[in-house]
């Protein structure tokens, strides 16, 4: 998915930025749907309740940036970041069942790195003192109403094998295509987030730009010999989201790894999945590449691809 400046003015000591967000590839986040069965589509597009048409939350692009943000402080303070991901494995090697107190570890490190207001001295956890509360995301918002229905294939079983073979599962997922255009706006108020190093937008699609190329170089690593040509393809990417981007979007275990041996795929790797559209199901059928649905955890651009 990459991003396009549209318009920026000043309100009262704020920024405000309005910019476009076009998909590179097909993307799907899921809203509220009731039980399907097999062979229907489990999971239709997230959807505005008064248009009715596709949106993408404020909330999940702020999370990417974010996410982004906290992956580039690790980056400048790699001391800091190794303390934290010892820490981590440290918690695995002690207790397999260790996730809830790996996220309060996390919890803590993100504290440590974004609440650094002071707003509320006696309760550092309240979200008053993180300095991400000088940005605010609309939701993203497009006029297109066609949609495709792109159905999961798993192949990560097949990972390192000569001859790769694919199973399709009976799991449907409703998605913008590839070309969509989708406009938002950002307000900053730079005041707060320079406390973490932020002074511009710039600096935001920056950072979100330089996580992305580094994720999916990772995937890469793992993806690149069958679909190379589809990292190509992502090389202009400036953000992951969308239906399996969690992960690399909302997680910070990429970013304390510093080296990719840091990071087995088959720990942290879920089952890779591609999409692919199923005839006479599509409603935009002439791009059976570039609409694909967001990756799942490990996945390349493209195969169960990013929305870029």
């Amino acid at each position: 998915m990459s991003m396009e400046q549209e318009h920026q003015s000043a309100l009262r000591g704020k920024i405000d930025l309005r910019a476009i967000l076009r998909l590179e590839s097909g993307l799907h986040i899921g809203g509220a749907s009731e039980f399907a069965p097999i062979g229907a589509v489990d999971s239709p597009f997230i959807r505005d309740p008064l248009t009715k048409k596709p949106i993408i939350p404020g909330s999940t692009i702020k999370g990417a940036m974010r996410t982004a943000i906290l992956w580039r402080y690790l980056r400048e303070h790699p001391e800091q970041a190794r303390h934290y991901w010892n820490g981590m494995c440290g918690l695995t090697r002690a207790d397999r069942n260790s996730r809830r107190a790996q996220q309060a570890q996390t919890r803590e490190m993100e504290q440590d790195i974004l609440h650094v207001l002071g707003a509320n001295a006696k309760k550092r956890a309240d979200a008053v003192n993180s300095a991400m509360r000088g940005l605010r995301v609309s939701d993203a918002v497009t006029e297109a109403r066609g949609t495709i229905i792109l159905q999961k294939i798993d192949e990560s079983t097949q990972l390192g094998r000569l001859q790769q073979s694919e199973k399709r599962l009976p799991l449907f997922r409703e998605c913008i295509p590839a070309g969509t255009k989708l406009r938002f706006s950002m307000t900053a108020d730079f005041s707060m987030l320079a406390k973490i190093g932020v002074t511009s937008f710039a600096d935001i699609v920056e950072a979100l730009r330089a996580y992305t190329q580094d994720a999916l170089r990772w995937q890469e690593s793992a993806f690149g010999k069958k679909d190379a040509h589809l990292f190509r393809e992502a090389d202009t990417a400036d953000v992951l989201l969308g239906g399996g981007t969690g992960f690399l979007s909302k997680t910070l275990v990429r970013a304390l790894a510093q080296h990719l041996a840091d990071v087995p795929h088959a720990d942290v790797l879920q089952a890779g999945r591609t999409v692919r559209p199923i005839p006479g199901r599509a409603a935009h059928p002439a791009e059976p590449l570039a609409a694909l649905e967001c990756l799942l955890s490990g996945n390349p651009a493209g195969r169960g691809g990013p929305g870029r």
